[in-house]
């Protein structure tokens, strides 16, 4: 059986190979025809003039985003180098601050644990207060008691936590009187604020400038399109 199966698998590989093989050539020749047929029909000048303005789009984009790190790369050192020359003034700042952050932490441990545990003790009621709305929204009067506890219950949370928030504000005023003292040195120094504006400056001028290109490559994408589909 076997070897009268040989001569029919035999036929069925050749006709595949004959069939791959007319295919490859068929290929071949639409593939040279459709390259003839480009070159015989090459883009008209509108269509020609079209790609060379978004080509030029594409290289401004390039080129303006290039300008733009140089730019920026000069502005940022100058803060850096600004904020430097400040450490002098900085750093007893930023010691007193780190000082005070340790000397705070056993008071305001305790602080942060009470309002953690009375938002806990309080919400339970509030989401049972939620629970009850959805349960009743098909029944009017209970529904307005629902939302009347509600209120009632998120008030009391609010009022629970007042004194404890200002404890916490209290046990940390050092800490926030030692930020503002920081942030209050680096916006008095005039030569920090002059490179930090001319970096904003120079960053916003960029932005505008690249989304202009964007703008632009946009429309001449646009341009081409239509003049496409109008065979111009």
């Amino acid at each position: 059986m076997h070897d009268s199966e040989s001569p029919m698998m035999e036929s069925l590989e050749s006709r595949t190979l004959m069939s791959a093989s007319h295919l490859g050539w068929g290929m071949g020749m639409m593939m040279g025809y459709h390259h003839q047929q480009a070159a015989a029909n090459p883009p008209s000048a509108t269509i020609q003039a079209d790609l060379q303005l978004i080509q030029a789009d594409k290289q401004q984009i390039h080129d303006d985003m290039a300008a733009a790190r140089g730019v920026l790369s000069v502005d940022a050192k100058a803060v850096r180098d600004a904020m430097a020359a400040l450490s002098g003034t900085l750093q007893p700042l930023r010691d007193q601050l780190k000082a005070d952050i340790t000397a705070a932490k056993p008071v305001l441990k305790p602080d942060l644990a009470a309002i953690r545990d009375m938002k806990r003790a309080d919400s339970a009621a509030i989401r049972a207060d939620y629970r009850a709305i959805r349960a009743d929204r098909n029944n009017p009067d209970a529904l307005a008691a629902d939302q009347a506890q509600l209120a009632t219950d998120q008030q009391k949370l609010t009022d629970d936590l007042a004194p404890l928030q200002a404890q916490l504000d209290a046990d940390k005023a050092t800490i926030v009187a030692d930020q503002a003292a920081i942030q209050a040195a680096i916006d008095a120094d005039p030569a920090l604020q002059a490179a930090k504006t001319q970096f904003t400056t120079d960053q916003t001028t960029s932005q505008t400038t690249i989304q202009a290109d964007y703008d632009q490559l946009a429309a001449d994408q646009l341009q081409l399109k239509t003049d496409r589909q109008n065979n111009a």
